[in-house]
């Protein structure tokens, strides 16, 4: 679930998802310490930058700034050798 028009990721919802974000990097802190290589990315930015990192995107035609990501729904993981593909809210350039 996801406000449409998305909230700005510096908005008093952005931050909170933020902090739940946050909470993800504290644990691939321990999974790193118990010897796993763990990468853990939240997709923002132009949409071309982070297209190679995420699956099942979903495209606006309204909202946001074209090209860009209104809302990463799901970040990119990496752990070990499998890699789990983020995904994005988009704005489509048209």
């Amino acid at each position: 679930m996801v406000y449409y028009p998305p909230a700005d990721r510096f908005s008093w919802w952005g931050k909170l998802q933020q902090q739940a974000r946050d909470t993800l990097q504290q644990v691939a802190d321990r999974a790193r310490q118990a010897g796993h290589q763990v990468q853990v990315r939240s997709l923002w930015g132009s949409f071309a930058n982070v297209s190679s990192r995420s699956k099942d995107d979903l495209e606006l035609d309204s909202g946001g700034t074209p090209g860009e990501v209104s809302a990463c729904l799901r970040v990119y993981d990496k752990i070990d050798e499998e890699v789990l593909p983020g995904r994005v809210l988009f704005r489509s350039l048209r």
